[in-house]
């Protein structure tokens, strides 16, 4: 199971990415937009880890007959739809910074991939 250490090093991973290019997201991204690229991949990583590491393991162990407890898990707050949705919001959210940054990790990288001279 991911715990929290594997959680904070996701996230701590994922800000260090982001500072690194900070000043060039800044100059393109509102402050919405920026804060919802900061947050989308890791609450996207705890509902999906929630999703993969708790309630699918719990919907295993559910019992065939146990309607009650399948439909609590896979349709109620906190379920893996409502998860599925958390995610949906966040991706969405953060579509406009996600393309920025693979736009200006792709500058970097030039035409022929990170590190390139060009000369191919």
């Amino acid at each position: 199971m991911v715990g929290r250490d594997e959680f904070r090093r996701v996230l701590r991973q994922w800000n260090d990415v982001l500072s690194r290019w900070d000043a060039k997201l800044r100059q393109e991204l509102t402050t919405e937009e920026l804060s919802a690229l900061h947050a989308g991949l890791p609450d996207c990583f705890e509902s999906f880890t929630r999703i993969y590491c708790e309630l699918l393991p719990a919907l295993e162990r559910t019992p065939p007959e146990d309607n009650a407890t399948a439909h609590d898990l896979l349709h109620d707050i906190g379920s893996v739809s409502g998860d599925l949705a958390h995610i949906r919001s966040h991706i969405a959210a953060a579509e406009r910074g996600f393309e920025v940054l693979l736009r200006i990790l792709g500058e970097r990288a030039g035409p022929y991939g990170v590190g390139s001279s060009g000369n191919r």
